[in-house]
This record gives C-alpha cells, structure tokens and sequence, in this order.
C-alpha cells in the first residue's frame, strides 16, 4: 500500500515535470504569420523572421526560437503585408514593439546573420523593450 502511494506520487511528480517543460518551450513557439493574422504583432514585443521557400537553409530559427520576452513568428516574404515591409535581403529579422517596428536585422553579404552575434543583439533589444 505504501510502495503504491509513492508510485503514484513519482508518477504525479514526472507528468508535472512534464507539463511544465512543455509550457516552458510552448511560451516561444514559432507561428507562421499571413496577411490574416499579422495583427499577432500588435500586442507587445515580436520578434519576426522573414523568409522564403527557396532560401530555408539560412532560415535563423534554431537561434530565434530561444529569444526570451517576446513572440517569435516566421513570414514568407511573398506575401502582401509582407511585401510592404520592403525586404531586400534575407535573412531578414524585424522587431516589432506594439505593431511598430523597433529594429531590422538583416544578412550579410554571405545572406548569413551571424550565430554568435545576432543572438545577442536581438535579445538586447527585446530586452530594452521589455524595461
């Protein structure tokens, strides 16, 4: 009786764990935007990656989805609202702060954002944004 007490406060104990790892990465979860729900950008700071089909290799996810304190959302260059943003390069990153854009980050020569250093600088200015 008592062996099954604890397996089931063990099992408890591992399915809160659980839970609360997936809420912890749930909280950034990339969302594709369209020109349906661009208005996602309107509360509080975004953090939006725009790409294209053709170019997924130099896509910046795999850092921008550990961004803290702000949404994280990729767009398709292709659409309309998209197109009225004018990207010329891409990567390109826009934040965004109440629907207004803050800062435009946006490959360099080789199309690349640099890992070691884009991180940074985005996480700088969703954290300004933030205080």
């Amino acid at each position: 009786m008592e062996e099954t007490n604890e397996i089931k406060t063990y099992i408890t104990y591992i399915l809160i764990m659980i839970f609360v790892f997936l809420m912890g990465t749930a909280s950034n979860a990339q969302v594709t935007l369209t020109d349906d729900n661009f208005t996602k950008v309107n509360s509080g700071t975004s953090v939006v990656e725009f790409w294209a089909p053709w170019n997924e290799t130099n896509m910046c996810t795999s850092w921008l989805s550990e961004i803290t304190g702000a949404m994280y959302y990729i767009m398709n260059v292709e659409t309309e609202k998209a197109k009225s943003f004018k990207i010329k390069v891409l990567p390109t990153v826009i934040i965004f702060n109440d629907g207004i854009e803050v800062k435009r980050f946006e490959g360099d020569i080789k199309f690349k954002l640099c890992p070691k250093k884009a991180p940074k600088k985005v996480q700088g200015v969703v954290n300004e944004l933030n205080n």
